[in-house]
């Protein structure tokens, strides 16, 4: 590898693009429609602003529309994402995911159709350590949320 190469790669490195091209083949292996570097328009600027990793479930139903947008930072401290095996209990992700009629609540409601819903989408069933925060160590101010 010559010189160049390493400096570009350390340099990459430091920006936080590694962990951007992983996140992005993260969501990819679980089945997700990922875009990296995608631009939307700032509401209070009304500049164009990126989006580093915009992944898209597919919906073949109709029924839920799940996003996940993510913005990869680099930094000298850790991140830390706290979590508990008991994140999730009494927790019904399929209306939280989503909004829909009484109706359409009640026919999925019924335990075959949500059986055979929740086989197709094996990202419902969690189990285990679940994340419900993120904090940088070494950190006053709440980074994540600023």
């Amino acid at each position: 590898m010559s010189d160049m190469t390493s400096k570009v790669g350390a340099w990459l490195e430091k920006q936080g693009f590694s962990l951007e091209m992983r996140t992005a083949s993260a969501f990819r292996a679980a089945g997700f429609e990922v875009r990296q570097s995608s631009y939307y328009t700032d509401q209070e600027t009304g500049k164009p602003r990126e989006v580093d990793v915009l992944a898209t479930h597919p919906d073949y139903i109709g029924i839920v529309n799940i996003q996940f947008i993510a913005e990869c930072k680099s930094s000298r401290n850790p991140w830390v994402l706290l979590s508990s095996p008991h994140v999730l209990e009494g927790y019904n992700r399929l209306f939280a995911f989503s909004a829909m009629s009484q109706k359409a609540r009640h026919l999925l409601s019924e335990a075959e159709r949500l059986e055979k819903m929740l086989a197709a989408w094996p990202w419902f069933q969690k189990s285990g350590l679940t994340g419900y925060s993120l904090r940088q160590a070494f950190s006053e101010s709440d980074v994540a949320y600023a």
